[in-house]
């Protein structure tokens, strides 16, 4: 079987996954050259990763035992890793892989390789790094962090808390230790909110890393009410439209409205016009004695809510 090198980068030493490598020689029928790698990611737990390149292995023997110990257990693995589990914190371990071929017999084996098991975290870890916030929609924020520069052992979980920028009432979000971003929903449009995010280990939860701030995308107004039309003395061809003011959503505000008008009679688009978030708009440029249909629309910057409905409006003689 041609393998695949499975490796323990994504624990850093300061994590007490110290790394320790041997690079071995196998002899046997075809020579096979393996590197093997042996790191500690929990206080119990050994992780062992290696390379092989041939075509003729059936499985691997992963063996394991205190170096002080005549005792040793060990396992068969059919991939190029293998998680130890239930051992004896902070203890020197050897660990060995002999490579089986198709008929059982030996192809060779690596050296012994020697990892220590983690500690037990006693001290909290420091504050997450990089804490970043963005917006991904209207009600949703992506936060992303790395791990602490100092975690003080292995990271159990996480704690997102957002903060609301105006009325300054938290909600919080927990996550494993393996993860590294999330999304938080829920939230309100338009509106900022503060980020920060605390690491726990065996010891506990450590300082908040942060703050982010991160604002929400604007949502869509609802569509303006009450619609009216009415004449202005003296200005056959400018009819004002009036109407309730729309109402937004979150924190957003209604930044422009825009009219649309027809020809009633025969229902030709004339076209639409944007302007200023009032609540009466006077038209001018229409032709005399003159029936039009008319709807209203609101947005918040570029988000257009839905139509108010259309009502017809005479221009005067």
């Amino acid at each position: 079987m041609a393998a695949t090198l499975i490796t323990c980068a994504k624990f850093k030493q300061n994590q007490s996954c110290d790394f320790f490598v041997s690079f071995s020689q196998l002899t046997g029928r075809q020579r096979t050259v393996v590197e093997l790698n042996v790191c500690s990611p929990a206080p119990a737990k050994l992780l062992a990763a290696w390379t092989s390149e041939s075509s003729e292995i059936s499985h691997f023997e992963v063996t394991w035992s205190p170096p002080a110990e005549d005792a040793t257990r060990s396992a068969t693995a059919t991939n190029t890793s293998y998680a130890i589990d239930a051992l004896t914190p902070h203890t020197r371990y050897a660990v060995s892989v002999r490579v089986e071929g198709d008929t059982n017999q030996t192809l060779g084996f690596s050296d012994n390789v020697e990892a220590i098991t983690a500690s037990p975290a006693t001290t909290v870890p420091g504050p997450p790094a990089n804490v970043t916030a963005r917006a991904t929609g209207c009600r949703t924020l992506w936060v992303g962090w790395e791990e602490p520069d100092e975690p003080k052992g292995v990271m159990t979980g996480y704690t997102v808390i957002w903060t609301h920028a105006a009325t300054n009432t938290a909600d919080t979000l927990q996550v494993d230790g393996n993860t590294t971003a999330t999304i938080v929903l829920g939230l309100q449009p338009c509106t900022a909110y503060s980020i920060t995010v605390s690491a726990t280990n065996g010891a506990g939860s450590g300082l908040q890393g942060g703050p982010a701030i991160a604002t929400t995308e604007s949502a869509a107004p609802a569509s303006p009410a009450n619609l009216n039309v009415s004449q202005v003395d003296g200005r056959p061809d400018a009819p004002t439209v009036t109407r309730t003011k729309a109402a937004a959503l979150g924190y957003c505000n209604i930044t422009s409205n825009t009219i649309t008008r027809w020809l009633a009679a025969a229902g030709h688009l004339i076209g639409n016009k944007t302007f200023p978030a009032t609540v009466q708009v006077k038209l001018t440029g229409l032709q005399p004695a003159t029936t039009y249909s008319m709807d209203v629309s609101a947005a918040v910057h570029d988000t257009m809510g839905p139509r108010a409905g259309c009502i017809n409006g005479t221009t005067g003689e």
